[in-house]
């Protein structure tokens, strides 16, 4: 499998693989785990998704807090990557509320953001983020992320 994402975002994207993308795997199949991505940006939760699903994890998508909140109360995932800027709720806010429930306390999660000042990704920390990402990033380093957390 081949995948060249170039840039992640806010560019041309592309996927090429020599697996059909109809084999992707869905939330109902046996799978590495299940990842929550949460951002309000369409096409960054639809290359994610791809990406992990083509190395064996199964996804959900939200775009948006309250999106995922929505999903969360009728699935748990393995792994939530939510954005920290989105409009309307923002993704701090997003992972204290996470934290503060009983149910989804103990789902790692990783804060992924175009910010990149230390004092951003450390507030992202502080408030519960088990770890955080700057944007752009390449696939291998989503996979690396991801397989820290569910191997």
């Amino acid at each position: 499998m081949y995948l060249d994402v170039s840039p992640l975002l806010f560019g041309e994207l592309s996927i090429v693989t020599t697996t059909p993308l109809a084999t992707a795997t869905s939330p109902l199949q046996t799978t590495l785990g299940c990842v929550l991505v949460v951002d309000d940006e369409p096409a960054f939760c639809t290359v994610v998704g791809e990406i992990l699903e083509l190395s064996g994890y199964s996804t959900l998508k939200a775009y948006g807090v309250a999106q995922a909140l929505e999903i969360l109360r009728s699935a748990t995932p393995d792994l939530i990557l939510t954005d920290i800027m989105m409009p309307g709720s923002d993704g701090i806010g997003f992972i204290r509320r996470l934290r503060a429930t009983p149910a989804w306390a103990h789902i790692p999660i990783i804060a992924i953001s175009a910010l990149t000042l230390p004092e951003d990704l450390r507030e992202a920390s502080e408030n519960g983020a088990d770890a955080c990402m700057t944007k752009p990033f390449s696939a291998e380093d989503l996979r690396q992320a991801v397989r820290r957390y569910l191997g």
